[in-house]
C-alpha cells in the first residue's frame, strides 16, 4: 500500500496492489496510483499481510488507514515524489557559444536542483554532461548554463533536472520519469532544443567598375570619376563593412550594411 499524509494526521491511500509471497523476491514491483492528491510530496510504501486488513482486499484509493492496519505493517519506506518541468528553447549564436539559456524549470516540492546540459548524439542517445547551472530552488526562468567547452557546430542538446548534492560534480543522477500505472518509464525530466551556430558576417568584393568601363576603366585627372564595387555578405547574419578605395596615396572609405546571403 502506498500512502501519503493529508496534513491532518491521516494516512491516506494513494494506491494498493496484492502480491503473493513468491512475487516479493526482492525485485521491483509496481503499485498503480489512483489517488494523486498527495502529489507532489512524501509517500510511503507499506507491506501489510492481507489477513491483517479489515477486509479481504486491499483498501481503495482515497481511504484512510486505521491505527490497527498501521500497527500490522511489516515494513515500510518513504520517498519523495517530485513533479518537475524544464524547457530548452531553440537558440542561435554567431561563431560559437560557451553557454545556453534554459527558458523555464521547476521542481516541487521545493528542493535544490541543478539543470545539466547534454548533447544528443547522431544515434539519438544522450551524451555525457557538458555543463550545469548553479543550485536552483522552485520555479526559475532564463537560467544561464555555463558550458565546459564551446559549442562550435549546430546540434541538438538536452536540458535535464538533477538533484543538487555535495559531490564534486554538484549533482546526482537525473530524476526519473514515472507513470501512475507503469512505474518508472524511459527518460527523465528533460527537454531538447536546437542550438544553431551561425557563420559570422563575411564580406567579399567583386565587379569593380571605373566609369562603367569595368576594372580597366580610365581615371582622368580633374574629372569626376565613378568607381563601384559589389559587396557580398557570405555569412549567416547581417554585417557592416568598411569599403576602401586607394589611388596612389589617396584613400577614401565608406561604411555599408549588407544583409546575410
Amino acid at each position: 500500500i502506498v500512502t501519503y499524509d493529508d496534513g491532518n494526521g491521516n494516512t491516506v491511500v494513494a494506491g494498493a496492489e496484492q502480491f503473493t509471497a513468491a512475487n516479493l523476491d526482492g525485485s521491483d514491483v509496481t503499485i498503480p496510483i489512483e489517488n494523486a492528491g498527495g502529489f507532489p510530496g512524501s509517500h510511503t510504501a507499506h507491506v501489510i499481510p492481507l489477513n491483517e486488513l479489515s477486509g479481504d482486499t486491499a483498501p481503495s484509493a482515497g481511504a484512510t488507514l486505521s491505527p490497527d492496519t498501521l500497527d500490522a505493517v511489516l515494513d515500510n519506506e518513504t520517498a519523495t515524489v517530485f513533479q518537475g518541468s524544464v524547457a530548452l528553447d531553440d537558440q542561435s549564436f554567431v561563431a560559437n557559444t560557451s553557454n545556453v539559456t534554459v527558458a523555464t524549470s521547476d521542481l516541487a516540492p521545493s528542493t535544490e536542483y541543478v539543470i545539466v546540459v547534454h548533447p544528443r548524439q547522431d544515434d539519438g542517445t544522450i551524451g555525457a554532461p557538458i555543463g550545469s547551472s548553479g543550485n536552483l530552488t522552485g520555479a526559475a526562468t532564463d537560467t544561464t548554463v555555463s558550458l565546459d567547452s564551446e559549442i562550435n557546430e549546430t546540434g541538438e542538446f538536452v536540458a535535464m533536472l538533477h538533484p543538487a548534492d555535495g559531490s564534486p560534480s554538484g549533482f546526482s543522477s537525473a530524476i526519473q520519469n514515472a507513470d501512475a500505472d507503469a512505474g518508472f518509464v524511459p527518460g527523465n525530466i528533460v527537454d531538447a532544443g536546437t542550438v544553431t551556430i551561425q557563420t559570422p558576417a563575411t564580406g567579399t568584393l567583386s565587379s569593380l567598375a571605373v566609369n562603367g568601363g569595368g576594372a580597366n576603366g580610365t581615371i582622368v585627372a580633374d574629372e569626376n570619376t565613378t568607381v563601384s564595387v559589389a559587396v557580398e555578405n557570405t555569412g549567416d547574419v547581417a554585417g557592416e563593412f568598411e569599403v576602401g578605395l586607394t589611388i596612389d596615396t589617396i584613400s577614401e572609405t565608406q561604411n555599408v550594411s549588407v544583409a546575410s546571403g
